[in-house]
């Protein structure tokens, strides 16, 4: 219930190498708020339950039950960055990677045939004397 407001968090705030202190910050505040939302969410569900069994549900010392709670969430938390992460670095590269195939897929005329191609991971230019590679 709550990955697409981590979603959406993380959409607005997306990690950046740079000011790293700002992006643990804002993420430690995350993970409080993931948690304290996670386990208010159980709470009421186990106190609904138990009340409708006929029971009463005891979340014990507040303090205590939360930082155990947290320890699991903030685990959590970071897992699903990382996922969210991983999802959008593989996205990203099959969306560039469809750009290029229809680009490729293209018919060019031959006015519009360049007279050299960059191959970046080489470093050099290949020139084609007769307009084709």
């Amino acid at each position: 219930m709550l990955l697409p407001l981590l979603a959406m968090f993380w959409q607005r705030s997306p990690l950046k190498l740079s000011n790293i202190k700002s992006q643990l910050g804002k993420n430690l505040v995350a993970s409080l708020l993931f948690s304290v939302l996670h386990v208010s969410i159980m709470v009421v569900l186990r106190e609904v339950v138990y009340w409708t069994i006929g029971g009463n549900y005891d979340f014990g010392s507040i303090l205590r039950e939360f930082i155990y709670e947290y320890r699991k969430d903030a685990m959590s938390y970071g897992l699903f960055l990382v996922f969210y992460q991983l999802y959008q670095y593989i996205s990203g590269r099959l969306k560039d990677e469809a750009n290029l195939i229809e680009a490729e897929s293209e018919p060019q005329s031959s006015s519009n045939v360049p007279d050299h191609l960059l191959d970046k991971k080489a470093r050099q230019r290949i020139f084609s004397e007769s307009g084709q590679y």
